[in-house]
């Protein structure tokens, strides 16, 4: 199983939580065609990091030279990751030459670095003890989480403890002492409120045979939200296990990304897939384009959003750095674009049709992908606008679309192209294409 907790936003880079001392930034410096950067003439490399949220530069450092000939630098913060806030950061290095000369990388663009929430600062000694006491508790204060024996066990049949209190309430019942019949004529259907049990709720040791009338948990005892999305632990859900769910298999065609072969995402209802995934089609709305709006409004960036399979015909502006995958494959007809989209941060776009002779995506920054396309219709295109910029395996059916890099755009790669005209007007590598 994959570790939950290895996880970081699809976008980012490198990730690291204020205050840890590691992991390192560690990087080997590449030109734009993707060989190595030669430090061995470096007089210092710094380290610039930038919070997105509030503009804050905060990191702006000197940082090691690990293997000069071979472009490789690292970074690591012995008293700890200091930033305003958390949330993604850009990042760059910045090399000075002793002849003078400065030159940064990436080429054309940033790094990303993720910075989790840290909940709370402080030793945990300054944190204050809980401290509960329990008086008389009567059936209607009774919830299923005060059910839980803690220190020494109470027992039913004592009308008082050692200091006086009355016993006799259902609340003073210990989990450990519930013996079977005992209080299978104490408790029923109208002593327990729908949202005191939940699954979680009922411990093995509460429940033993007729400890608990059988009418006190029924069908309507248990309420509704007992087992939702809250429920499944953010970390239970791993690539492998979706691909599963969604009767797929999965591959890493493209670093960074997760291609689902005959998904069937309609397996799915959960709005949110572990922390970082949402599932656009458990969204309210009429159609697949309200669902969807309603799905990127609710986004952050850094999340995967999985697209339904059905027809997009609506234009969209998406401003939220994402990975949004479709349902495309070569027995379905899969998640369509039928109208043109912007995308006004670094994103990128797998598994989907784009259709029409107007239809556009737009790629304005830096960084951004696209792979596993397919071309339909009258001719659309696909238009990158920035530097650093990919696309991978797209192919065209019926007609040709077109693929264009803007001018002053550098860096970029189209690669495994089968049908659609691909035009350079920038400084960018031009790979296989047929």
């Amino acid at each position: 199983m994959t570790n939950p907790f290895s996880r970081q936003p699809a976008t980012a880079d490198y990730s690291i939580r204020k205050g840890d001392t590691g992991p390192a930034i560690e990087a080997q410096l590449t030109n734009v065609d993707g060989s190595t950067v030669d430090l061995t003439d470096a007089s210092e490399v710094r380290l610039y990091i930038r919070r997105q949220a509030d503009g804050a530069d905060v990191v702006n450092t000197a940082i090691a030279i690990d293997d000069a000939a071979d472009g490789q630098v690292s970074h690591e913060f012995d008293n700890g990751f200091s930033s305003t806030g958390d949330g993604m950061h850009s990042l760059y290095f910045e090399v000075q030459f002793s002849s003078g000369s400065i030159e940064s990388y990436p080429r054309g663009g940033v790094a990303y670095l993720w910075v989790p929430e840290r909940f709370a600062d402080g030793d945990l000694a300054d944190l204050d003890p809980q401290n509960a006491e329990v008086g008389v508790l009567t059936a209607d204060d009774l919830r299923a989480n005060t059910i839980a024996g803690r220190g020494g066990p109470l027992q039913w049949s004592t009308d008082q403890d050692a200091n006086g209190n009355d016993l006799t309430g259902l609340g003073a019942v210990g989990a450990t002492t519930l013996s079977p019949g005992s209080m299978s004529e104490q408790i029923g259907t109208t002593q327990l409120s729908n949202e005191a049990v939940t699954a979680a709720k009922i411990a093995a040791a509460a429940v033993e045979s007729g400890a608990i009338a059988s009418s006190a948990v029924g069908s309507d005892a248990i309420a509704t939200d007992a087992v939702g999305s809250d429920a499944i632990a953010s970390d239970s859900v791993t690539v492998d296990e979706l691909a599963a769910a969604l009767g797929t298999t999965s591959e890493n065609r493209v670093p960074g990304t997760t291609h689902f072969e005959n998904t069937k995402h309609e397996a799915l209802e959960a709005k949110t897939i572990a922390n970082d995934r949402i599932y656009a089609r458990s969204f309210d709305g009429s159609n697949a384009d309200t669902r969807l709006d309603n799905a990127l409004s609710a986004a952050a960036d850094g999340d995967v959003v999985m697209l339904e399979n059905a027809q997009y015909s609506s234009e969209r502006t998406i401003t939220t750095q994402l990975l949004l995958i479709g349902t495309m494959s070569s027995r379905s007809s899969g998640t369509q674009i039928e109208e043109s989209w912007t995308f006004d941060s670094r994103a990128k776009l797998t598994n989907v049709a784009i259709r029409g002779s107007t239809t556009e995506i737009q790629f304005n920054v830096n960084g951004s992908f696209a792979s596993d396309i397919a071309f339909r219709g009258i001719s659309p295109t696909v238009r990158f606008s920035a530097s650093q910029c990919a696309i991978y395996n797209a192919i065209a059916t019926g007609t040709n679309g077109a693929i264009v890099f803007d001018e002053e755009t550098s860096g970029g790669l189209a690669d495994s192209i089968r049908g659609p005209s691909v035009t350079d007007n920038g400084d960018n590598t031009v790979g296989d294409v047929a």
